[in-house]
């Protein structure tokens, strides 16, 4: 009687915790707003993400979609990053 009840007991847990069970519902981290103060939770918070639910991270491409996907791109630090980035790309000789 002992055996049938620590084999069950296996089965539920291996049911509850195996390859069929659905991933955690986890919430999305807030959009990062490109301040450097913030980067790492917004990494940490990403990591945990993609390890709770591999099934929407199939590979690094999409992870980094994701990523991409949550930054604002519209913060005005963000803003002038783009800035300059276009004026130096403006100032560079063309080679054509």
């Amino acid at each position: 009687m002992e055996l049938i009840n620590r084999s069950t007991i296996i089965n539920r847990s291996t049911k509850a915790f195996g390859p069929e069970s659905k991933e955690p519902k986890v919430k999305d981290p807030e959009t990062f707003q490109g301040l450097r103060d913030t980067l790492n939770a917004f990494l940490t918070e990403c990591e945990l993400i993609f390890e709770l639910q591999p099934s929407r991270f199939v590979d690094d491409r999409t992870k980094v979609s994701f990523m991409i996907s949550l930054h604002d791109l519209t913060s005005p630090r963000n803003a002038a990053s783009r800035r300059t980035t276009t004026l130096v790309s403006d100032t560079e000789p063309d080679h054509s």
